[in-house]
């Protein structure tokens, strides 16, 4: 597993986790969310890739970095070392899936369905 949930905290308005994270995001492509998100970088740090237009841009998120994104807004993660955060989502408003060249693809279909197996991907 790429991260760990180690503590988590849920109310109506969403759900708050402590997490370790422990390896970098698939990189066949960038993923998004089920809902409004928030990171705060506690310790260590991470790269985050998200689009620019017809490209990427890669943003370095130190400790102390808040980040929030909309559920629609996809993005990967880049980690060279554990890095923890406190991560907030706020309530489900959709599934969350991955950015395909050929369009949105929710997380099953990309993923596959069994745990531990690398999935098709965008194929």
């Amino acid at each position: 597993r790429r991260v760990h949930g180690i503590n988590t905290f849920v109310k109506e308005n969403g759900t708050l986790y402590l997490h370790k994270i422990v390896r970098s995001d698939d990189d066949r492509a960038n993923h998004d969310h089920p809902g409004n998100n928030l990171s705060i970088v506690l310790w260590g740090g991470y790269s985050e890739v998200v689009p620019d237009g017809d490209s990427e841009r890669v943003i370095k998120r130190r400790v102390g970095s808040i980040v929030f994104r909309k559920a629609e807004q996809a993005h990967r993660l880049i980690v060279d070392k554990p890095a923890w955060t406190l991560f907030w989502m706020g309530k489900r408003t959709r599934d969350w899936g991955f950015l395909c060249p050929n369009g949105w693809k929710p997380w099953w279909e990309f993923c596959g369905n069994n745990p531990g197996e690398i999935g098709p991907g965008c194929d």
